[in-house]
């Protein structure tokens, strides 16, 4: 006797993307969409492409995550850098030049609830401290504001 079996349908990750250049923004997207990922706006998944360098750092500035869980991705070669973005616990920080393998795993992963990092074995040479004043030194602070800040 046969027995019916039936599969459970796997619906494809959805994802939405943060990018601040339009056409590295598009071939990645059509890259995941090809892939098998959809694109939607309203995903639990929110890719950020760290073009042009910089841009990842200021969108988890700004982003009101809720719910959503966040993957950044750059190819910046900073460790101080890779650090502020961890310090801001994206579900995946992928530090690399190809980003085609490393965004499908790393949604994958997350999609399932886990955390992901691809990050090159490097250790900074700035201690917490003179990264803290770094950080804001970038941004254009002045010595008086940051040392407000750390009172």
């Amino acid at each position: 006797m046969l027995r019916e079996c039936t599969i459970p349908s796997l619906e494809p990750h959805q994802f939405s993307m943060m990018c601040g250049n339009a056409a590295i923004e598009k071939l990645v997207r059509e890259g995941l969409e090809a892939a098998g990922f959809q694109y939607n706006l309203a995903a639990s998944i929110v890719i950020i492409i760290d073009a042009n360098q910089g841009f990842a750092l200021r969108q988890l500035e700004m982003l009101d995550r809720g719910s959503r869980q966040v993957i950044v991705a750059t190819c910046n070669d900073c460790p101080e850098y890779w650090l502020d973005l961890a310090d801001f616990q994206p579900a995946a920080l992928i530090v690399s030049a190809n980003l085609w393998q490393e965004l499908n795993t790393a949604i994958q992963e997350v999609a399932n609830g886990k955390q992901y990092r691809l990050i090159p074995h490097t250790q900074s040479q700035l201690t917490p401290t003179q990264r803290f004043v770094l950080h804001y030194v970038a941004r254009g602070w002045t010595n008086e504001e940051i040392g407000r800040l750390r009172r």
